[in-house]
Order: C-alpha cells, then sequence, then structure tokens
C-alpha cells in the first residue's frame, strides 16, 4: 500500500491556482472542448435558414441521442396529444432552444469518461454528483411557470464543470492524487473560476456563466425573482444534505434562495415530498443522461 504523500511535499494551493490562471492565459492548459455534436446542434439552432428538419438530420446521425429526445417529447412534461415516434417531431414539440439544451446536456457525458485512468474515479463521482444536481434543478424549475426546466438542467449539469481542468492538472502531480482532503481544498478554491473561464470560451450566456462562481454561495440574497443560480443552489443543498461528509451546507430553512419558492413558505419537508412524488420523473432524467 502507497503511502499517503506528505503535504510538504505537494505544490503550495495558492502557488498552483497563480500557475494555472497564468497557464490558461498563455494557451498552455487546453480547456475542455463542448462535444462536437453539442456545437453542430448550437450552431445549427442559431442560424435562421436553418429548419427543424435540416436539425433532425444532424441529431440523427446520433440515433442514441436521437431517442433520447423523442423519450423527453414523451415524458409528461412535453407529451401532446399523440406521441412523437420520430426525431423530426420530437424537435417540433419540444421547441429549437429546448433541443439544443437537451443535446448539449445529453452529450456533456463525453468529456467525463474520456479521462486518465488516474482521475477516472474522481471524473465519474463528478459526473453523478452534476447529474443528480441537474435533475433536481429539472424537478424546481417545474415549479416555477417561466423558467425552462430544460435550462435548469443545464445550468445543474455545468455547475462543477470548472473541476474537470483541475483535475487534469493534477496528472501531472500523481503523488497528490493519493491526498483526497488536499485535492477538495485545491478544487474549492478554483472551481468556480475555471468553470466561468470554461463557460465563457464555450460561448454560453451570462446567465449560465455566472453559474459555477454561485452554486454554493448559500447565503445569496436579492430581492429579484428566482433565477437559474437560485434553482441550483436549492437543488445542491438537496443534494448534498445527506453526505455526511459536506457538513458545511446548511438547513434549507437557512437559505434564502429556499425561500423565494413557494415551497420554502410551506417547510423543507414540503420541498422533500415534492422531490419524492417525481421520483420517477428524477430517475427518468438521470437514466437519460448518464445513458
Amino acid at each position: 500500500m502507497n503511502p499517503t504523500p506528505s503535504r510538504a511535499s505537494l505544490p503550495d494551493p495558492a502557488e498552483l491556482i497563480k500557475r494555472i490562471h497564468q497557464d490558461i492565459q498563455m494557451g498552455k492548459l487546453p480547456l475542455p472542448s463542448l462535444p462536437n455534436m453539442a456545437l453542430r446542434v448550437r450552431q445549427a439552432v442559431s442560424d435562421p435558414r436553418k429548419s427543424n428538419h435540416d436539425i433532425a438530420k444532424i441529431v440523427q446521425l446520433d440515433p442514441p441521442l436521437a431517442a433520447r429526445l423523442i423519450q423527453i417529447a414523451n415524458s409528461p412534461l412535453y407529451r401532446g396529444r399523440f406521441p412523437s415516434d420520430d426525431c423530426l417531431s420530437a424537435i417540433t414539440r419540444l421547441g429549437l432552444e429546448s433541443t439544443r439544451n437537451f443535446v448539449i446536456s445529453f452529450t456533456l457525458r463525453q468529456n467525463f469518461f474520456k479521462a486518465p485512468a488516474g482521475i477516472k474515479n474522481y471524473l465519474t463521482d463528478l459526473w453523478s454528483h452534476s447529474c443528480h444536481v441537474a435533475a433536481i434543478s429539472y424537478v424546481l424549475a417545474g415549479t416555477v411557470p417561466y423558467l425552462q426546466a430544460d435550462r435548469a438542467l443545464l445550468a445543474g449539469l455545468l455547475h462543477d464543470i470548472g473541476v474537470m481542468p483541475v483535475l487534469y492538472y493534477l496528472c501531472e502531480w500523481p503523488q497528490c492524487l493519493k491526498d483526497r482532503e488536499w485535492i477538495d481544498q485545491v478544487i474549492q478554491k478554483l472551481r468556480g473560476p475555471l468553470g466561468t473561464l470554461i463557460l465563457k470560451y464555450w460561448k454560453f450566456d451570462e446567465e449560465l456563466i455566472h453559474i459555477p462562481r454561485q452554486a454554493e454561495n448559500w447565503p445569496r440574497q436579492n430581492d429579484k425573482p428566482i433565477d437559474y443560480i437560485d434553482i441550483v443552489i436549492v437543488a445542491q443543498a438537496h443534494s448534498l444534505m445527506k453526505k455526511p461528509y459536506h457538513l458545511n451546507v446548511p438547513q434549507l430553512n437557512e437559505i434564502p434562495a429556499y425561500h423565494k419558492f413557494c415551497l420554502g413558505k410551506l417547510g423543507p419537508d414540503a420541498s422533500l415530498e415534492l422531490l419524492s412524488e417525481a421520483q420517477e420523473e428524477l430517475d427518468s432524467m438521470l437514466g437519460l443522461l448518464d445513458a
């Protein structure tokens, strides 16, 4: 059994943070790329010359992805009078923005499973947590009439995207990978700013760009209506509340974002009951994300 390395032999976190930022500015630390299918669909949706039929032809190049869109189109949230039995009808029912959000969400998994052996377990855990937060965000957004559940799903999946480059970077120091506590400390300092850098690099809009920095900002408070940051904060709290190693997560009734929901006025039990009642929907979404 290999001994845990001495902390003195590990890079200083402050210096490591400085080095990572310098390497990003100099182009020495490649940021993860948005999957090709996500790029193609996003570009097509943004092109006024492209029709639903054109986008369906792109999606159909990935049969499992097309099947997932059809499954979503036939879910209780979108289901119409008649079943959607092909990719074109699914896209027509979902709408182009929702189609784009779902395609990005379903293809992000590729980034988490093409990894060196040393960090594969870390990325698997990260993807599992991101999926759970995304599924809860999807359900919570469904209680807010002016929010899009598919956009909340994407926000939940992206909230920890800044962890990925940290893990890849630490492959240069294999001894670091043996000290989970040290890794968690470094990740905690870098996940927000690196997540924002990635989402800017991927050309996401301003609202989603701020998700990584704000996802664990438990005391965040303002007088504005519920937004996607509020959704992810509350989804994070739900996801982490039963994990004993996250003792710094406050109770739901101590989180200002939670009290913006009607459920917040009824207390945490009502929120938990909502998720319990939506368990089938949660399980279905988790199955789609992890397929």
